[in-house]
């Protein structure tokens, strides 16, 4: 059995909006921020998600680790915005769809 892979709830924004908060792409810069959404975007749909606030593979593709990493309070503010659950596993596609509305 495939665990679900765990994906920060705030990194679940990046699939629609990779510029959604300028200061992410400021801080972060355009070229992490693409391999994110790459990511993302490669996933095949019936990839079993896992909502957390702990870091995730993204954060790995990020090379700079700050108080960010372990504030979940971002997650917990995106997971109430896209109307998802830390800590519930979804079906990507199902997920995106849903996501899809709030956005």
């Amino acid at each position: 059995m495939v665990k679900p892979l765990p994906i920060r709830a705030h990194h679940m924004r990046y699939f629609y909006h990779p510029t959604l908060h300028p200061d992410v792409v400021r801080k972060y810069g355009p070229d992490k921020i693409r391999g994110m959404v790459a990511y993302l975007r490669d996933l095949p749909p019936d990839t079993e998600v896992l909502i957390t606030e702990e870091p995730d593979e993204l954060c790995n593709i990020c090379d700079i680790h700050d108080e960010h990493c372990d504030f979940p309070y971002e997650d917990r503010k995106a997971a109430e915005e896209l109307g998802i659950e830390i800590g519930k596993t979804y079906i990507l596609s199902k997920l995106l769809n849903r996501i899809k509305t709030r956005i």
